[in-house]
């Protein structure tokens, strides 16, 4: 049996064999928000670090950003999108309200029930 994820074109990813279908699966090229759409990304993310740092993680390698103390800020996500960067961020007022922003590319939520 072939294991399938939502949005699977085959083994190589090119459209040469026909698409994975399971049942209730939301095909990743219709999400608004995901990291990339280059084949070839591989998230590599830094936890709860400053947006002011942001361009030399880029230019270390780092593409995502995960987690922001006490945020996200309107001026957090605007330091973030200068400097290419993507986000998986908490909910709190801000993120909600700004996530058609493509700097948001994914939710955080607590891991422990309250």
């Amino acid at each position: 049996m072939r294991r399938c994820f939502a949005g699977d074109t085959g083994a190589r990813g090119d459209n040469s064999k026909p698409a994975c279908t399971v049942p209730g699966a939301v095909s990743l090229r219709r999400l608004v928000a995901r990291p990339s759409t280059n084949a070839d990304y591989f998230p590599i993310g830094v936890w709860l670090q400053s947006p002011r740092n942001a361009k030399r993680f880029k230019d270390a390698g780092i593409n995502l950003y995960i987690g922001l103390w006490r945020g996200p800020t309107l001026a957090q996500l605007v330091e973030l999108r200068e400097a290419g960067m993507g986000l998986v961020c908490g909910q709190n007022s801000v993120g909600p309200s700004n996530r058609e922003n493509s700097v948001i590319v994914g939710w955080m939520h607590g891991d422990e029930p309250r």
